[in-house]
Formats: C-alpha cells, sequence, structure tokens
C-alpha cells in the first residue's frame, strides 16, 4: 500500500475530531513555513543579494521573488483552505447544515493533496537556496 493509498484510507475512516486534528496540524506547519520563508529572505537578502557578482545578484533576486510569491500567494490560499474545511467539519459536529459527510472527507483528501504538493514546492525553492549559498561561500 502507498502512502497516499494509507492517507486516502486513514481519511475515509477518520473521525471528524481526528480530521479536525490534523487541520491544527497544518496550520501549524504553514506558519512554520511562513516564519521560515521570512528567515530565508533576510538571509538572501541582507547577506547575499548585496555580496553577489551581477550574474548572482539577478538568481538571488529571483530567488527573493519566489520567496515572497510564496509568502503572500501560496501560504494565504492554503490558510483559507484550511479554515474552510475547519468551519465545514465544525458545522458537520454541530449538524447545523446537512451537509454530505463524504463531501467534507473528499475536501480533506484535496487539501491533503495540496498541502504535500506546498510541501514539495517549498523543498524544491529550499534547496535552491541552499546550492545558491553554497556556490557564493565556493
Amino acid at each position: 500500500m502507498t502512502q497516499l493509498e494509507f492517507k486516502n484510507q486513514y481519511l475515509d475512516h477518520a473521525s471528524v475530531e481526528e480530521m479536525h486534528h490534523l487541520l491544527r496540524e497544518w496550520q501549524s506547519q504553514v506558519e512554520f513555513w511562513n516564519a521560515e520563508s521570512v528567515f530565508f529572505y533576510k538571509l538572501v537578502d541582507k547577506y547575499f543579494l548585496k555580496s553577489a557578482e551581477a550574474d548572482q545578484g539577478e538568481h538571488f533576486e529571483a530567488l527573493l521573488k519566489r520567496i515572497n510569491a510564496f509568502v503572500d500567494q501560496t501560504l494565504p490560499g492554503i490558510r483559507e483552505k484550511i479554515e474552510e474545511q475547519k468551519s465545514k467539519l465544525s458545522a458537520l459536529v454541530e449538524n447545523k447544515f446537512a451537509q454530505n459527510e463524504q463531501q467534507i472527507r473528499d475536501r480533506q483528501r484535496k487539501l491533503d493533496r495540496r498541502m504535500r504538493e506546498v510541501q514539495s514546492h517549498f523543498q524544491i525553492l529550499k534547496q535552491e537556496i541552499f546550492e545558491s549559498v553554497e556556490e557564493v561561500k565556493a
């Protein structure tokens, strides 16, 4: 069984409380990504952009733009989706809306896939930052 199949099976049988707990973990992860991004932005801007050669400077400027896009566009989008899902789960618990539980589980599964995509994207960005910093140090 692949990790994705296991995760899908887990989400099919997870309680509403377990799904809510997962959403809180995702919120925490998003906030950590934000803090990391701010750190990397300051690091690149303060220590590497100013000391880089002209061609490297352009590369570091491009990295800073990508970090900004991650912080200003990607993270707010995923935060919004997490908040929406939390509201749907709360409504399900309170039985205010007769929304299909399976639809909520499907949304959770889609959000899980989106979180993994964002994580992968951020890992690639961090790897590029590390490699760029290593090139300057060499």
